[in-house]
């Protein structure tokens, strides 16, 4: 049901008007013979459009006009008049009156088209309201995003800018919302320049003369680039851009989403390193040490245990400790490899074992390594030849 307000001051014609336009059974409609009176009613707000003539005493249908825009709003108005001079409809497109209707004719015919152009004007409202809900949920939705985002329309103009993104480069939303001209790369590089978001339809090797780490998932483009900070020191980026389309499938603008991953990568370097130099310090142990999975199965051996075994560390490499370092049934049995007593315990183990394959005594001690929920992810084995301590 659309509810009404038609204001004129000749009562006869608005209650002929209410009458016309209730017969569909679609709206609903309250009459006023003046302006002032109807904009101090408490329901004004609450009807769906309205309908006023022009010529009327104290206040006249642009002033009326001119009301209504300054306190409701965009309520869709109709001005229904028997003026039909040039200036008077000027007047009324410039104050921002939805539809201008002359009065005259056969009524039947004059109010089906008045009550057409009320449905029109409401049904158009009513679509701009919910675009408006619509967009303004998506503002919502990139508002909060954790990571730092912006989009921009076809033109290049952005059309939002979240609060990650203020936060980053200490630009507020109302300095860079409606900028164009590549303004949104001068916070991170300082010059006006295309960026992932307008580099998505382009090949790989334009996106590769600014960007590594290319990664295309459908129509999204991911990728990193580094550049220094005022101070020097170095930032790394990881962006994503999407292409924005409308409900026809039509691209209508992209969206991008920045993260700072300097420290991530740096940790993952850190990270590197400490693996190198793991690895340098294991082979360079003096004494046999193996790497075995929670099965057993050795995965790494250090030089010294390749010597020992008189084996290269492809042949070693995959056998179960005891068949690497027992002989005769015992190179059978995993109850002779120390994991199980490691399994057992949980904690370290040590023991001191003649092992003939090895041609001597030595003190082997098997310490495993867990995962952050507790599971047995690998054992470190080391043995250490104590025979000649023994013979003395």
């Amino acid at each position: 049901m659309i509810s009404v307000l038609y204001v004129d001051d000749e009562g006869d014609l608005c209650e002929l008007g209410k009458l016309f336009l209730e017969q569909s059974g679609e709206m609903s409609v309250d009459t006023c013979t003046s302006a002032k009176e109807a904009l101090a009613s408490p329901a004004f707000s609450s009807y769906d459009a309205i309908i006023s003539d022009y010529l009327m005493p104290e206040m006249d249908g642009i002033e009326f006009l001119q009301a209504v825009r300054a306190d409701h709003g965009s309520i869709p108005f109709i001005l229904f008049t028997g003026r039909g001079r040039e200036e008077v409809v000027i007047a009324a497109i410039n104050h921002g009156v939805d539809f201008y209707l002359q009065k005259g004719g056969d009524p039947s015919s004059q109010f089906a088209e008045l009550a057409h152009k009320v449905r029109g004007a409401v049904e158009r409202r009513r679509a701009e309201e919910a675009l408006g809900e619509s967009e303004q949920r998506q503002n919502d939705i990139i508002n909060f995003l954790p990571d730092a985002t912006f989009a921009i329309d076809r033109s290049g103009t952005v059309i939002a800018w979240n609060r990650a993104i203020e936060e980053m480069t200490g630009v507020s939303a109302p300095d860079m919302l409606g900028k164009g001209d590549y303004e949104y790369a001068l916070p991170f590089y300082g010059t006006r320049q295309k960026i992932l978001i307008d580099l998505i339809f382009e090949p790989d090797e334009v996106i590769a003369t600014r960007y590594s780490h290319i990664i295309h998932e459908k129509d999204r483009l991911i990728a990193e680039t580094s550049h220094p900070r005022p101070k020097g020191q170095l930032v790394i980026l990881s962006g994503t851009a999407s292409p924005l389309y409308n409900r026809q499938g039509e691209v209508v603008g992209a969206i991008e989403s920045i993260r700072d991953i300097t420290r991530l990568r740096q940790a993952e370097e850190d990270a590197h390193h400490a693996r190198k130099d793991w690895e340098i310090i294991f082979r360079a142990i003096g004494h046999p040490a193996i790497i075995m999975d929670p099965e057993s199965r050795i995965i790494d051996a250090n030089d010294a245990a390749l010597r020992a075994t008189k084996m290269s560390l492809d042949d070693l490499t995959g056998k179960r400790c005891y068949e690497a370092f027992q002989t005769g049934s015992a190179a059978q049995s995993p109850a002779t490899c120390l994991l199980e007593k490691v399994k057992r315990s949980k904690e370290p183990v040590t023991v001191e074992e003649d092992m003939e394959i090895l041609g001597g005594i030595f003190h082997v001690s098997c310490t495993p390594v867990f995962t952050k929920g507790g599971q047995l992810r690998k054992v470190i084995l080391i043995a250490m030849d104590i025979t000649e301590q023994r013979k003395a």
